[in-house]
């Protein structure tokens, strides 16, 4: 069985993007959490799954529902699921082995992918996790995945900008229903060595689906997160054929305009998600390209956030409107934490949960404004997807 790579927290680079600096927008900023702000202690929740013995969340909604991906029992196929008040509900797919929920809103629509039936060559949306999912089996024929809407119990193709493939995003759905990813075009990516075509960060509204380009010459793009002013974050990919995330640079879209984000001095930087104030979270290179750290970028501004005590690298993923932050902090090990971001510092999530709880919190994906937190763990030796919520 292939498991989809986590794309919502990656110390090998999947965010890390190009340096250039943001110019001044008419965005407004908010300041991240400030003294006041009680970390407390958490009740942790076991989300299940859906008889198998995997599952990973990708998102919360404020009415604390969840969506992510599961492995269903007896089947080695990656389905999505929609999690509401202790049920877990598959989303199914649209015809294909496998499908995926990334985002969820306020409406409890789900952003997502699902494979469909028609045969696909080979291409990043195949061949790697970062986007769809492999085929579950070696030697298995690829098939064409689409990004897709899931609302009242249907799923909804959302198509794509002229290509085959296309995907929704983690953060990548706001409450107005709109959905942000990646999509296909028809137009040949000029540095795919096998003719491939390129793809791009993609805007979909009321059922219609808009290129929002890249930066620059830039062939490829991805397009990672979006709030309720429709504004965009993603990464610009300077060479999609080969794409492994130190070929990109992180941008900021806003009305039709489209700017790159600032490093902490390497050479690449890239975002995961914006909130209603315009703060954008995701990661950074350093000076020497050597490890990365979780970034805020305020008013163009990249802050160095740091990581939890001893560890060497870490990713934000998520922020709420209140600037409370979370993502992941590794050691030099490797071993990984799940991190909450409050007062300036990283607070490892292990430690706000009881000792005698079976957990342990290896990321946390993203965070609603009641301060409820998703994200992967270890519990009784099995990967689950965990909830968090205030004791």
């Amino acid at each position: 069985m292939h498991v989809r790579l986590d794309r919502r927290f990656s110390t090998a680079g999947f965010l890390l993007a190009l340096a250039v600096t943001l110019p001044a927008h008419s965005l407004t900023f908010a300041p991240i959490a400030q003294a006041g702000d009680s970390v407390g202690q958490y009740r942790v929740i076991d989300l299940g799954t859906l008889g198998g013995t995997f599952s990973s969340p990708l998102d919360i909604n404020s009415r604390g529902e969840v969506t992510g991906v599961t492995v269903p029992l007896g089947d080695g196929a990656l389905r999505g699921f929609v999690w509401k008040r202790g049920l877990m509900t598959d989303l199914g797919t649209l015809g294909g082995p496998q499908g995926a929920g990334a985002s969820i809103n306020a409406k409890a629509q789900v952003g997502g992918w699902s494979d469909i039936d028609v045969p696909a060559p080979p291409s990043i949306f195949n061949e790697t996790s970062l986007f769809c999912n492999p085929p579950m089996t070696s030697g298995e024929a690829a098939v064409a995945c689409r990004a897709s809407l899931w609302q009242h119990g249907r799923l909804r193709d959302l198509g794509t900008l002229g290509g085959l493939n296309s995907t929704a995003w983690n953060k990548g759905i706001n409450d107005r229903g709109q959905v942000v990813g990646a999509a296909e075009t028809a137009v040949v990516d000029p540095t795919s060595t096998r003719g491939s075509p390129q793809f791009h960060a993609f805007l979909w509204s009321s059922g219609k689906m808009s290129d929002l380009g890249a930066l620059g010459n830039d062939p490829d793009s991805i397009a990672t997160g979006i709030n309720e002013r429709g504004e965009v974050v993603g990464l610009s990919v300077a060479d999609g054929d080969t794409y492994n995330g130190q070929n990109v640079r992180g941008f900021v879209w806003a009305a039709g305009r489209m700017a790159a984000l600032a490093t902490l001095g390497g050479s690449h930087a890239g975002p995961a998600a914006i909130n209603n104030r315009g703060q954008v979270v995701g990661q950074s290179q350093l000076p020497g390209d050597a490890v990365s750290h979780a970034v805020l970028w305020t008013h163009g501004r990249a802050n160095d956030l740091g990581t939890v005590p001893g560890d060497v690298s870490s990713a934000a993923v998520d922020i709420t409107d209140q600037g409370r932050i979370v993502g992941q902090s590794c050691a030099s090990t490797g071993a990984c934490r799940a991190a909450l971001w409050v007062h300036g510092s990283a607070v490892d999530l292990n430690t706000l949960i009881s000792g005698s709880s079976g957990w342990q919190l290896t990321g946390a994906a993203a965070v609603n404004e009641r301060g409820q937190i998703v994200g992967d763990g270890i519990h009784d030796g099995e990967p689950h997807a965990y909830l968090l919520t205030r004791k």
